[in-house]
């Protein structure tokens, strides 16, 4: 497996270095920009809520519960609510099916497993469709869990709340893991947790400044050059 830039082969060393390597799902393996955005067009389309365009810097990144309370606006906790209920709905029945892996996601996943590495999925993502997502490209049998945030809670959990129940599930020690994610909130809960964190800079999600504050290269593809 090789990388197009230097940052990226440096990103790839650093990971193979970790018997135990952490993903996030949206943005990371799967480019689901395409599906969230068109679900939640649906969603607002039947809610009533209309010339509402511009939201998709504000949305892509969010549980689906805080992106329906900004969408909803004026609207309060009952637009919310019911806006809420529309997207899961549209996107447990279609919305998810537009979720196509990143080029060389694959690859990379398969040589990783092959190679020893335990590897866990942590996103906040609901449960419903992350498990159709994955399935959906068979690789169910690569990873060892798929962490979710509203798995055994009625309450999302955090990104890092989820990232501190995988490691304490299955007895990770965090010098021995790595988080590969594609936000800034994704740094935040791996160091937290004292995960080594590797920015994915590919798809539609760009790396903020602070996405360089720990020092650690970024991957610029999965895809071999």
């Amino acid at each position: 497996m090789r990388f197009k830039e230097a940052p990226s082969v440096a990103a790839w060393a650093v990971i193979r270095r970790h018997p135990v390597v952490l993903f996030d799902l949206d943005g990371t393996l799967v480019d689901t920009r395409k599906g969230i955005l068109r679900t939640w067009a649906a969603a607002l389309d039947t809610v009533g809520i209309h010339g509402t365009t511009d939201f998709d810097e504000r949305i892509l990144s969010l549980p689906a519960a805080q992106a329906a309370r900004i969408l909803a606006d004026a609207g309060g906790q009952q637009m919310a609510e019911a806006l809420l209920g529309a997207f899961v709905q549209h996107y447990d029945d279609w919305g998810w099916t537009l979720s196509p892996p990143f080029p060389g996601v694959a690859d990379a996943l398969q040589e990783l497993a092959s190679g020893g590495a335990h590897l866990h999925v942590v996103t906040n993502k609901r449960g419903v469709a992350a498990r159709r997502v994955i399935g959906k490209q068979q690789w169910d049998h690569l990873f060892r869990s798929i962490d979710c945030s509203d798995d055994d809670t009625l309450t999302p959990r955090s990104k890092q709340e989820s990232i501190r129940r995988v490691l304490a599930r299955w007895h990770i020690r965090p010098a021995e893991s790595v988080y590969v994610g594609d936000t800034e909130d994704d740094r935040v809960a791996a160091l937290a947790n004292g995960v080594t964190f590797i920015p994915a800079w590919w798809g539609d999600f760009h790396p903020s400044d602070a996405l360089l504050a720990g020092g650690r290269p970024g991957m610029e593809t999965m895809q071999e050059a």
